[in-house]
């Protein structure tokens, strides 16, 4: 191969990768963090539903419904950064 396309060859395939690893690396940070957040939410949620004393089978089903859509939510932000 030449040498010329080699440096541009590797050159374009630095470019692409750096941008590729970054929204890697933030797709990632935003699964992580709005992982975290849910988690928060959910024992939130659940603790004021023990409060009302909502029965165990309700509590149960929302905050699983809840989890649920919430980390739907979580990886189409990530999927969409």
């Amino acid at each position: 191969m030449d040498k010329e396309f080699t440096k541009e060859l590797m050159g374009y395939l630095i470019e692409v990768g750096s941008t590729i690893g970054l929204s890697l690396l933030l797709a990632l940070a935003i699964l992580v963090i709005g992982r975290q957040i849910v988690k928060i939410l959910i024992r939130v949620i659940s603790v004021a539903l023990e409060k009302s004393k909502t029965e165990d089978t309700v509590r149960i089903f929302v905050t699983n419904l809840l989890n649920t859509l919430l980390m739907i939510v979580v990886f189409i932000a990530a999927i969409n950064q």
